[in-house]
């Protein structure tokens, strides 16, 4: 089976590595799926496993680019012959709204909790099947936008266990934060980094580490500097 998945972008984030394993997986499993997106550094993973990728101009919201890239995914579809289009960002699902009318499956995934104001209501499309990477998605996809539970399936994020896995010795107790770490998404490294005097004193030998990369990274390093000065061991690692 042919599978076009969109999103945004492909650089380092919990969607975009979701979209990259997602497409792994599948060919894996004998389908062939295609990406498109507006680039980004995990496009040369994709290329490495010989899936192909589509740039297009990718995020924008000028409506005559948004029509412009809508007609190329038009010409894109009816010549690969893709069975499912799978939407992963509230801007890539309207760009495939209507496509179902000409037998397409579609399918969005909710990987945030996307803000609900009246117009984003009437504007926001989720396709024929919707997923969503947690139950708290479920209730707010259902709460904030009407959408019916039985449109609605629950398959929640989870770790690629063929690459990471526990070591053999069971280490210090430690706490790992992971995300895309840019102003609009970094509010848990902080609480985590705020709390650690809390947590230490409790757990002595506690280790906290923090992945991922953003525009928030440096502020959030000079904070865990701070702390490791004072504890006086590099129990934080960024």
């Amino acid at each position: 089976m042919k599978i076009l998945l969109l999103t945004d972008r492909m650089d380092a984030g919990g969607a975009e590595t979701h979209v990259l394993q997602l497409a792994l997986f599948l060919k894996r499993n004998g389908h062939i799926p295609t990406v498109l997106s507006g680039g980004g550094r995990l496009c040369q993973s994709l290329a490495e496993s010989g899936i192909p990728h589509v740039k297009v101009a990718l995020p924008t919201h000028n409506p005559f680019r948004l029509l412009a890239i809508r007609r190329r995914i038009r010409r894109l579809i009816r010549r690969e012959g893709f069975a499912v289009l799978h939407a992963h960002t509230r801007l890539t699902a309207g760009l495939i709204r209507g496509f179902s009318r000409k037998g397409y499956a579609e399918v969005v995934t909710a990987h945030a909790k996307f803000r609900a104001t009246r117009f984003l209501r009437l504007v926001s499309y989720w396709g024929n099947r919707t997923i969503a990477v947690s139950e708290d998605l479920r209730l707010h996809l259902q709460n904030a936008f009407a959408l019916p539970t039985e449109r609605i399936t629950v398959i929640p994020n989870a770790i690629d266990q063929e690459r990471f896995f526990p070591p053999a010795e069971s280490p210090p107790p430690g706490i790992l934060f992971a995300s895309r770490l840019d102003e609009d998404c970094s509010r848990g490294a902080e609480l985590l980094l705020e709390i650690a005097p809390k947590l230490r004193a409790r757990f002595p030998d506690l280790r906290i580490g923090i992945a991922g990369g953003g525009n928030a990274y440096p502020a959030l390093r000079k904070r865990a500097d701070a702390l490791n000065a004072q504890f006086g061991e590099a129990a934080i690692t960024l």
